[in-house]
């Protein structure tokens, strides 16, 4: 239920709070608490070496979302002469017309979107992160990405995003999610008897 997943969250984010945490697959269930001591157990080496990797370290969360889609379908229009071209013939150039002038400017908007993209990243990945970006599940998406960070660079890492918002103030919205625990960054499976869970 919603009310479990957000207990689960606020105790992992007070744990985070002083304790490198190793996130695992939401809905990983033990049978026993003879499972997990057994878990541990044999794989002490793994988990150690892990929590030393992470220790201090915090997960953001970073979409970059374009605010107003007619002005940037304006600005690929006026980018793009084929696309241009094909606007002016509209729907009297056939269907072959308006099937092409698709495809054009979805790819033109692809093209936008990694270019812009790129840039917003490149600002944001400078110093002591590292960047794992996400699929773009939205037309409007720019950037989805997940940034690793030291806890003591969380406000020079705001400061930049900050940066980037008042830049492009109109152009853009940012969703910043975090600090939380590096669950992009840790892929743990667990394995209770012989089997995934």
């Amino acid at each position: 239920s919603r009310d479990n997943l957000l207990a689960h969250t606020r105790v992992i984010e007070k744990v985070a709070e002083q304790f490198a945490v190793l996130p695992m697959c939401f809905c990983t269930v033990a049978e026993s608490a003879d499972e997990v001591r057994r878990l541990l157990e044999d794989r002490e080496r793994e988990f150690n070496n892990l929590l030393r990797d992470f220790e201090g370290k915090v997960e953001v969360g970073i979409k970059v979302i374009w605010k107003d889609m007619k002005k940037i379908y304006d600005e690929i229009a006026k980018e793009n002469r084929a696309i241009r071209t094909l606007k002016q013939k509209g729907a009297g150039g056939g269907q072959q017309t308006l099937i092409r002038a698709g495809e054009l400017v979805e790819a033109a908007l692809d093209e936008k979107k990694a270019v812009e993209g790129e840039e917003y990243l490149r600002f944001l990945k400078k110093g002591k992160v590292e960047c794992k970006e996400g699929e773009l599940k939205t037309e409007d998406m720019v950037v989805n990405a997940s940034f690793l960070l030291d806890r003591d660079w969380i406000k020079e890492f705001d400061a930049r995003v900050e940066e980037v918002s008042n830049e492009h103030n109109g152009r853009i919205d940012i969703k910043y999610v975090g600090p939380m625990p590096p669950f992009s960054f840790v892929n743990l499976e667990m394995h209770w008897n012989g089997g995934t869970k």
